[in-house]
């Protein structure tokens, strides 16, 4: 099927023709199926004209064209000759007209049609709607989409201070994470009891076990300790190589610019 019928194409006229006044006023007194089938019948004749498929944008643009100038004449003929009717119908009915009709010239005086720019008028809707139905159909590519993390990694530029608060967040967790402070209990010397020598079985005192837990706890918690001075340190080398490797690559960046920048 060739564009030119194409619907979407068929549509575009259709609503051309239907803000043309001067077609719409011919067609006032007609039913609204004339005007449909007057329409399609000028397309299929512009169509056998011109039958071949294969048509370009350029030539789907001149055929729109002349079907619409084509449908202006063609509605431009038929009121004239229905103003001509009209003038002659009125000339034979009237009596006056009747008697005088010997000293009548052979022809008949009709306005003459005043020229106007319609044509014009409907080639530059047709134009504009011609560019919207080929921005309609035009393929647009779609737009590159960049993946790339628009984060970039700034220079340290504050190490000591970074630094400084890291330990005293570590300095604020031990603390609340220390085990209470050790206090020694007073016991009560003045008086004393001599009970009989009673030989009793030898038993480890109950405060090695008390001195032991104590001691497993203060092992664990200079573990953690040292655990926690151990990744400080690894933090401030990684933040130190961190900024060092900026530095190297702004400085390299310059080298480089430099180089770019020589005669």
């Amino acid at each position: 099927m060739s564009i030119y019928t194409h619907p979407d194409n068929q549509e575009l006229l259709w609503n051309i023709i239907n803000q043309n006044h001067f077609i719409n006023s011919y067609f006032l007194q007609f039913p609204n199926q004339k005007k449909e089938f007057w329409f399609k019948t000028v397309i299929e004749a512009i169509y056998n004209k011109n039958p071949n498929p294969n048509i370009t944008k350029d030539d789907l643009y001149k055929m729109n064209q002349d079907t619409i100038f084509t449908m202006i004449q063609i509605i431009r003929e038929k009121m004239v000759e229905a103003t001509k009717t009209t003038n002659t119908n009125s000339i034979f009915n009237n009596p006056i007209t009747q008697t005088q009709s010997q000293n009548v010239p052979n022809f008949i005086n009709t306005p003459p049609i005043t020229p106007d720019n319609r044509q014009e008028i409907f080639n530059n809707q047709f134009t504009q709607r011609q560019k919207e139905y080929e921005s309609m159909l035009e393929k647009k590519a779609p737009a590159d989409v960049d993946f790339r993390d628009k984060i970039e990694d700034g220079v340290i530029q504050n190490m000591d201070e970074l630094i400084k608060t890291h330990l005293q967040q570590r300095e604020e967790e031990l603390k609340i994470f220390a085990p209470p402070p050790i206090v020694p209990t007073k016991t009560d010397n003045s008086t004393m009891v001599i009970e009989p020598t009673v030989q009793k079985p030898i038993t480890e005192p109950s405060s090695n076990d008390n001195n032991r837990e104590l001691l497993i706890s203060l092992q664990k918690m200079m573990i953690d300790l040292s655990n926690s001075i151990t990744e400080i340190k690894n933090e401030i080398l990684e933040l130190k190589n961190k900024n060092i490797s900026k530095q190297f690559e702004n400085f390299q960046s310059t080298d480089n610019l430099i180089e770019l920048n020589r005669p």
